[in-house]
């Protein structure tokens, strides 16, 4: 039996199986490191779900966009799309 590959994102534990579509995809787009700009809104990672809104603190403010609405958290960025082959 193959054993699971596991990645820790934001503290959580996922199964990558669980989160490869969203990973291959991700790789076949452009994104643009930005600030999250609406106040009073927020966006979520495509991969993690996490919560993207409008803040000082970097790891919550500002993250990557695609098409000024689909976003990536730093976290997901640094893991999977800088070091992609």
């Amino acid at each position: 039996m193959a054993m699971e590959t596991k990645v820790e994102i934001h503290g959580r534990e996922w199964k990558q199986e669980d989160i490869e579509s969203e990973i291959s995809w991700a790789r076949f787009v452009i994104w643009k490191s930005a600030v999250f700009p609406k106040e009073g809104d927020h966006a979520n990672c495509h991969i993690c779900q996490w919560k993207i809104f409008k803040s000082d603190d970097a790891e919550n403010g500002s993250g990557y966009v695609h098409r000024e609405h689909i976003w990536l958290c730093n976290e997901c960025y640094a893991k999977f799309i800088e070091v992609s082959p």
